[in-house]
């Protein structure tokens, strides 16, 4: 009897243990925790409820197997949709703004010093959605959860350390700044560190009947203003920085109204649903040159390496430290998008100087992805790249509109 005593103690003792090392390991790879939501104002009011890096913002991309001969990262090749009746090139924004608007009641210079679509451009606009979903005022999916403000964004780290001006959209004067946050990436240095400065370095604006505007994420050491200064529109007030809640070098600028931010491209005279609207704060200067823009396709190249860091080595620019020589061990042309849309048909292709295609790569969207980085190429099989001129192209068709946005660059070998 003792020892079938002594066996049964065992026995509940050795499930006990099962049981409680079953329970730990579940906490181990169970769910994370939430993602922190900072209120905490600074001087120049923050950008609140900017999320934390996710797949929506930057995608993780997954890393295809290199051939001998060809090089590719992108997501696997999924099943085509079914091709629209016509192809439309689009060659301007999906919706400008009409000529025919009335006048802005607040008049909005553009509040960088760039050329839109050349070397800057709009990749996230107001969330309109008050749900824990995202939408932009179009209807798209170009923004995040709780984003109050309209992004534009530089091609790289080596143009914003150009010194890029961020500019006074409006007169007025300041009321706040701050320019001692340094420019780093946030997910280098984990959102804690911000403590809940997600603006970064920046101004705040008012400009009197309820109006105010702030810019976020401006350069450390660039701002030229002062609070109590006053100012005129087109004003430089710093630099495009890459400071606080950001993962690449643009300007979040917030417009409000009585408190409560407006949509630039809405106005506050509401107008159709997922368009412009009536009256939209953009000035008549600036409304032939700006409107909804998607997909986005920018910061085209070709580099002679490999990127060790993948799509980073894209993003901010380090890859053009590695041109294309006669002699490089590969030939990879690269790219981003934005505002991919699940189902969107993107096709890269490579030519060489005799018009041959070098290297292609087609793929469906799998799923909308705010940001997309994508580079393909070809490694060098004999002494040297022929000479002449190679031309990479990056193609996004939309299925349903049959809309197609193209953008080209090329490199010459001599």
């Amino acid at each position: 009897m003792l020892r079938l005593f002594l066996i049964y103690c065992g026995l509940v003792f050795l499930v006990g243990v099962a049981i409680i090392w079953g329970y730990s390991i579940a906490l181990q790879e169970g769910g994370s925790l939430p993602p922190r939501r900072s209120s905490t104002p600074p001087p120049a009011q923050e950008e609140s409820r900017t999320p934390p890096p996710q797949p929506a913002t930057a995608e993780q991309p997954r890393t295809a197997a290199l051939s001998t001969d060809d090089l590719s990262r992108s997501a696997p090749m999924a099943t085509p949709v079914s091709a629209p009746s016509s192809i439309v090139d689009q060659t301007g924004p999906i919706l400008p703004i009409p000529a025919s608007a009335p006048p802005s009641p607040f008049p909005l210079a553009f509040p960088v010093d760039c050329r839109i679509g050349e070397d800057c451009w709009i990749i996230k606009y107001v969330d309109v959605d008050p749900t824990k979903g995202r939408a932009d005022f179009a209807c798209g999916a170009m923004t995040v959860d709780g984003h109050k403000g309209t992004d534009i964004a530089l091609r790289d780290l080596k143009i914003m350390n150009q010194r890029v001006n961020v500019l006074a959209a409006a007169p007025g004067r300041v009321v706040g700044t701050r320019d001692s946050m340094r420019d780093v990436d946030v997910r280098q240095i984990g959102r804690d560190a911000l403590k809940g400065r997600d603006c970064g370095n920046g101004v705040r604006i008012e400009h009197g009947n309820g109006w105010v505007t702030q810019y976020c994420h401006l350069l450390r050491g660039s701002i030229r203003v002062r609070q109590g200064d006053t100012v005129t529109a087109g004003q430089p007030l710093g630099n495009v920085g890459l400071s606080g809640a950001t993962e690449f070098p643009h300007l979040h600028i917030t417009v409000e109204k009585d408190g409560k931010p407006v949509d630039p491209f809405v106005g506050v005279d509401g107008g159709q649903s997922c368009g412009i609207g009536r009256v939209p704060l953009w000035s008549t200067a600036v409304r032939p040159t700006i409107g909804y823009t998607s997909p986005v396709l920018y910061n085209l190249g070709f580099t002679g390496r490999v990127p060790e860091k993948n799509k980073s080595e894209v993003r901010f620019g380090m890859v053009r430290d590695h041109p294309v020589r006669p002699t490089s061990p590969v030939m990879l042309f690269f790219m981003q998008m934005s505002g991919i849309v699940k189902g969107d048909e993107i096709e890269a292709v490579v030519t060489a100087p005799d018009g041959s295609v070098l290297v292609e790569h087609r793929e469906t969207a799998e799923r909308t992805r705010l940001l997309r980085t994508l580079y393909i190429g070809k490694k060098l099989k004999t002494e040297q790249w022929p000479v002449g001129q190679y031309t990479g192209t990056l193609t996004v068709t939309r299925p349903g509109t049959g809309a197609r946005t193209t953008e080209q660059t090329s490199l010459t070998l001599n």
